[in-house]
């Protein structure tokens, strides 16, 4: 799994071997010639430096008014003033473009810093690319990341159990000045760009986000110090108290580059501050949220008087055994000297106390009376150059794989010479190249790595191989197996080592001879301490959340991860329960069986929420459940919904369920690939046919997902009859839609079984229909083809009058009031507010910043969608695909329709028979089914 997982590194280089003479494009396209730039290392930054190595750094300063703009394009504007700046100021948004004309006097390499205001949008990083005078420089410069800033909302509070309520994160904007530098931190200084003397131009065009900019600053930064240098000149005045020592819990962060650097809980040892056995306490923060390099965390500090002061970190490095792990530090938004770019994290599986210095002293800085601001931000540190060279490895070892794939297939004929040398004359350079390189950053790896950690292992393993295909070539063919599996395991290895997360408990400001407090447990700590934890387990209650309430309490039960669920009660006990004065009690279900027991007993919760769509009508047609359509305001309740949301949690004209979340499939594709083939999107089915049969000429493969649902909403025929009394899968228009989704498999080749994340992003399967809560998925384990894949509607039907009917089938789930409550208005009144707007959006932005992109939240209310931070264009088409979604009914005996559809796929596709025999087979089979549990339901 993780050798298929790990075909990364910019896996667009794959797109080359599947180019088919008869269908490819003649002319090299934007996406082809875009891909092509992206991968020479003679386009990257290191060879922009190399290039220019011998050019001046001058001591020279040029400011640009943001307004000062000679050209743009968008939705950009002057402003006068803004959040406490005048000036002549610009507002930029993420379409377009804003160019600035400068003046410069002599030539050589400046860094460019920019003072700008990240602006209210989606809450996501500011992304733009950088051209001087009209060209991108180097390939760093096409995505330049700016940072939010974000804060708690309000300090740790605690329910009435006495557990920490984690507090909401807001995004707290402020002026920003930025040093360019590169997205990725592979290089531990800001960007330098050459410019030519005479008249220049800067360009900055939007991809994400919109900002305000105030200035630009071309300059040159001083190159820092070492620390005994800078020392030298330090002036301690020994009558200055040398006992003061503060601390700052880490939880307390003043600023956080993202949402979702939020406080943590821990309770590993009694030493973290503060500490309790049998209560939640958020007492750390950081942790695997804090892996990404750019992200940073500051606090404020304080000291009583001016003087040299040193600063301690209580941390705990626990995920990287063999490398430390890098933060660079800031004080007031400065370094005083190198050192403070690389401050390391060693290992250790309990916590540690990291003080800032090196072996023999700690290093002091001069601070003023009064507040300041300490931050840490992620670096790679001493494995950036390792790590961009290996990059390089993968990226040229890749390129050269798919070049040898294209000549061999990929089971090439062991006994066949396929004259790999001639037909590729640079292919043992290549691996001599790379070779060569693999070595040195071996040798430096085993420099820098600790505790005798063979932190090399994976690319000494691919140096063997390297080796050996150069000693003998003739054997590629044979290993070219083995070759990608080596190249997959070198990309895992990097990606492992660009994620740093760290812990941290609390930072101490002391003078330099006050004694740091202890950080571990002693011995008998150590047994009182798992003692008492032992016992404590069997006391408390780990799935009831947020305050309790004994009695006139409503109980929900919430089919869901502990993050969100603990979410939801920060809302109901911030807002619900001050608002309507009806107390709730929320508990976590992992096993919706229980509801079965519970209902049948007579002494369930009151609500229940995401529960399977199946369920509603389960219950409801056996009494267990509260019809929600004769409660007050369902009508209005409705409004929120698209009209077909109520189809599966409705029978007859009763209501059991309201819908909670709602998914439905889109198409995927790899938007590079397609170009490539010369291949427009597929509109129809028909369309797709014809892309499939081209995609297996060039070895490609279309992910088909499910379609048979809606196939069937698309065609003529019918799921149900109207009185919902028996399936009508049999008719005419049924038989030819089972017909066209069997011969996808039986004519077509396409693959059952598949792992579409991977094969997508490797470009096996350039195509698919998927869930469209996939885009996240994608946007967040797949960076590696960013910009290079589209979310798409589904293949439609062309119908009688030219029109293309491109109706999909919708899937979801519900939220349900048992009929033994005793409360039900109340329960009503918890519904209407939990899915009403504002709340599903308030709730779908806490889980992303919570849990990140990939858990975005996918509610049932169209309006809410809105407030998420989908990106327009992703918005735009899920709203136009969601206009065409279609519930089918849920009805007794249901399971039994699903059960054998699937047979009578299985029977036809893997044993080959008869689609239109087989189909009616089993229609006869479901309609018995059916009409027997009509009998015992609903007729007796």
């Amino acid at each position: 799994m993780k050798k298929v997982t790990a075909l990364i590194i910019l896996v667009c280089f794959i797109t080359t071997s599947f180019i088919s003479p008869s269908y490819a494009i003649e002319q090299p396209n934007n996406i082809q010639k875009l891909i092509f730039e992206y991968t020479l290392k003679e386009n990257g930054y290191e060879a922009y430096l190399e290039k220019h190595r011998d050019k001046q750094r001058p001591d020279k300063e040029i400011i640009i008014e943001g307004g000062d703009y000679s050209y743009s394009q968008g939705d950009s504007f002057v402003l006068d003033s803004y959040e406490g700046v005048e000036g002549n100021l610009i507002q930029t948004s993420e379409k377009g473009y804003v160019e600035w004309k400068f003046n410069i006097e002599e030539a050589g390499l400046y860094n460019i810093e920019i003072t700008y205001f990240p602006i209210e949008g989606r809450r996501s990083s500011i992304e733009r690319q950088l051209l001087i005078n009209g060209e991108v420089p180097f390939n760093e410069a096409r995505l330049i990341t700016f940072s939010r800033m974000f804060s708690d909302k309000t300090d740790i509070k605690q329910d009435n159990q006495g557990n920490d309520i984690r507090p909401s994160q807001v995004e707290k904007p402020n002026w920003n000045k930025f040093v360019l530098r590169d997205s990725e931190r592979l290089f531990p200084e800001p960007l330098k760009f050459y410019f030519d003397k005479g008249v220049q131009t800067i360009r900055l065009v939007g991809i994400r986000e919109p900002m305000i900019i105030q200035s630009i600053r071309i300059f040159n930064q001083e190159e820092l110090q070492s620390y005994k240098d800078v020392s030298i000149s330090y002036d301690i005045d020994p009558t200055v108290d040398d006992s003061y020592i503060q601390i700052i819990q880490a939880e307390d962060a003043y600023l956080k580059s993202d949402a979702t650097l939020f406080p943590l809980f821990d309770r590993s040892s009694s030493k973290t501050e503060p500490f309790a056995y049998n209560q939640i306490k958020l007492n750390t923060i950081g942790g695997y949220n804090w892996r990404n390099s750019g992200q940073w965390l500051s606090w404020i500090i304080s000291v009583p008087e001016d003087g040299y002061y040193k600063l301690a970190f209580k941390y705990r490095q626990n995920y990287s055994v063999g490398l430390p792990i890098t933060r660079a530090l800031y004080i007031d938004g400065n370094q005083y000297f190198k050192e403070m770019n690389q401050v390391e994290f060693y290992y250790g599986a309990d916590w540690q106390m990291k003080t800032i210095g090196d072996d023999s002293e700690p290093f002091l800085f001069y601070l003023t009376k009064g507040d300041h601001e300490v931050k840490l931000e992620i670096t790679l540190g001493a494995v950036s150059d390792i790590v961009r060279d290996t990059n390089q490895v993968a990226v040229d070892l890749y390129n050269l794989y798919t070049k040898i794939v294209m000549l061999t297939g990929a089971a090439p004929d062991y006994y066949r010479d396929y004259q790999l040398e001639k037909k590729l004359p640079d292919m043992l350079s290549i691996l001599e190249e790379n070779l060569f390189i693999l070595r040195e950053k071996i040798e430096e790896l085993k420099l820098i790595s600790q505790d005798n950690v063979n932190e090399s292992s994976i690319l000494e393993q691919l140096a063997f191989q390297l080796e050996d295909m150069i000693k003998e070539p003739d054997t590629i063919p044979r290993r070219i197996k083995n070759f990608r599996d080596n190249i997959s395991n070198l990309s895992t290895w990097l990606l492992s080592v660009r994620e740093i997360p760290l812990d941290l408990d609390y930072l101490v400001v002391a003078s330099k001879d006050t004694k740091l407090p202890k950080v571990k447990m002693g011995f008998f700590e150590s047994i009182i301490f798992h003692i008492v934890s032992f016992f404590t387990s069997f006391i408390v209650d780990y799935d009831t959340l947020g305050n309790i309430y004994e009695d006139d309490a409503i109980t929900v039960w919430a089919m869901m991860n502990r993050d969100q669920a603990n979410t939801l009660k920060a809302l109901i006990d911030e807002e619900f329960t001050p608002q309507t004065g009806i107390s709730v009690n929320l508990s976590l279900i992992n096993n919706e069986n229980i509801m079965l027991f519970s209902a049948a007993s007579g002494t369930g919760p009151d609500v229940a929420i995401n529960v399977s769509r199946y369920i509603p009508m389960d219950y409801g047609i056996r009494n267990a459940l509260i019809d929600l359509s004769t409660l007050d305001g369902f009508e209005d309740m409705r409004k929120q919904f698209v009209d077909s949301a109520f189809v599966p949690y409705s029978y007859g004209d009763k209501v059991f369920g309201l819908p909670t979340t709602q998914t439905f499939p889109m198409l995927f594709v790899r938007t590079d690939i397609m170009a490539n083939l010369g291949l427009e999107v597929p509109e129809t089915w028909d369309e797709l046919h014809k892309v499939i049969g081209i995609l297996q000429e060039n070895n490609l493969q279309f992910a088909p997902g499910y379609p048979y649902d809606c196939m069937i909403l698309q065609s003529d025929s019918e799921y149900y009859s109207k009185d919902l009394t028996k399936v009508l899968l049999d008719s005419p228009e049924g038989i030819e839609v089972f017909k066209l989704w069997t011969n996808l498999y039986t004519q077509y080749g396409v693959d059952v079984h598949y792992d579409f994340f991977n094969r997508f992003r490797t470009g096996e399967m350039p195509i698919g229909i998927e869930d469209y809560t996939m885009y996240n998925m994608l946007v967040v384990a797949a960076p590696q083809i960013k910009g290079l894949w589209k979310m798409y509607l589904l293949p439609g039907t062309v119908k009688e009058d030219g029109t293309i009917d491109k109706t999909v089938a919708g899937n979801g789930t519900a939220s349900i009031i048992f009929n033994s409550s005793q409360k039900t208005d109340q329960a009503w009144e918890f519904l209407k507010w939990w899915m009403s707007v504002d709340v599903q959006a308030k709730y779908g932005k806490e889980i992303e910043a919570i849990l990140g992109t990939a858990a975005r939240y996918n509610t049932a209310a169209v309006e809410a969608v809105g407030y998420l931070d989908w990106p327009q264009e992703e918005y735009e088409v899920l709203m136009e695909q969601w206009s065409y979604v279609e519930e089918i009914p849920y009805i007794p005996g249901s399971y039994y329709v699903g059960r054998n559809i699937g047979n009578a796929f299985n029977e036809v596709v893997i044993n080959g028979e008869n689609p239109r025999e087989t189909i009616e087979k089993y229609v006869i089979e479901m309609n018995k089914e059916i009409e027997k549990k009509l009998n015992e339901l609903i007729r007796k």
